[in-house]
């Protein structure tokens, strides 16, 4: 299965999920390093250090093309992941050359209908989940308005069914449907922290989906444990709090 997000983002976040994405400086735990090598730029047009001056030239842009500063909160560019079950490693190793088409086809569609114009996509295989992550460009450069805000859940939903049939051809179908789920939008933070919450557990991080919905729908036990987690970021856990913990998320099969 597959899935598509997007996330408004500051400047500093924007930097440092190029960062990141490139694996510059810090590293983070969750991380292979021997694998690191397998990551693809996809598009590598904008890196961290390019980013004040893209901004800048964002800021030009919006007076030229609409006649008034840019507002003191103005967002220029956002953030976005695919995320993939874990057999795309094995799919992406079998046919790296259709992987990438595929996914350039994706952008290149909602770059048309919905003006999503990537700055920057970068393909993960050394994380336990393979994912693209995606820094969009937030300003229209016809109408120097911004792009993210006119992303509705029900043009969301489009795009999601775009990303599902440009990867048709190997056999990867839509995620169910947020109006389905009834999950809550959770931040790619959170999000990775569930992820190592079941890697922590050691568990299958294609749970991750599962307990992010039994999160944001209240689930008291699920709750607890995150909860937790996130507050003391993964350190002094009991053995006991993680066998019970192991117990509710294995209910959730």
């Amino acid at each position: 299965s597959l899935s598509f997000r997007i996330e408004k983002s500051s400047i500093q976040g924007i930097k440092n999920q190029l960062n990141h994405d490139y694996r510059s400086g810090h590293i983070p735990k969750n991380i292979n390093k021997d694998l690191i090598h397998k990551n693809i730029a996809l598009i590598d047009l904008l890196r961290a250090n390019k980013v004040s001056k893209k901004i800048e030239e964002s800021k030009s842009l919006i007076k030229e093309k609409t006649g008034r500063k840019a507002q003191e909160n103005a967002e220029y560019l956002f953030k976005g992941i695919m995320t993939f079950s874990a057999e795309m490693t094995k799919d992406y190793e079998n046919n790296p050359e259709l992987f990438a088409e595929n996914a350039n086809n994706f952008l290149k569609k909602i770059s048309e209908k919905y003006d999503m114009v990537a700055l920057s996509a970068v393909i993960h295989l050394d994380e336990s989940t393979p994912h693209i992550h995606l820094v969009f460009d937030n300003i229209n450069q016809t109408t120097g308005k911004g792009v993210r805000r006119n992303i509705n859940p029900e043009k969301l939903a489009d795009i999601q069914t775009i990303f599902a049939k440009s990867f048709e051809n190997m056999g990867y179908v839509r995620g169910t449907p947020k109006t389905e789920t009834l999950a809550k939008h959770m931040s790619f933070k959170d999000f990775n922290k569930i992820k190592e919450i079941l890697e922590d557990l050691q568990l299958n991080v294609e749970l991750t989906e599962k307990v992010l919905i039994a999160y944001n729908k209240g689930d008291l036990g699920i709750k607890k444990y995150v909860d937790y987690f996130k507050k003391n970021d993964g350190k002094g856990l009991k053995v006991e709090n993680k066998i019970e913990a192991i117990k509710i998320i294995k209910n959730l099969y």
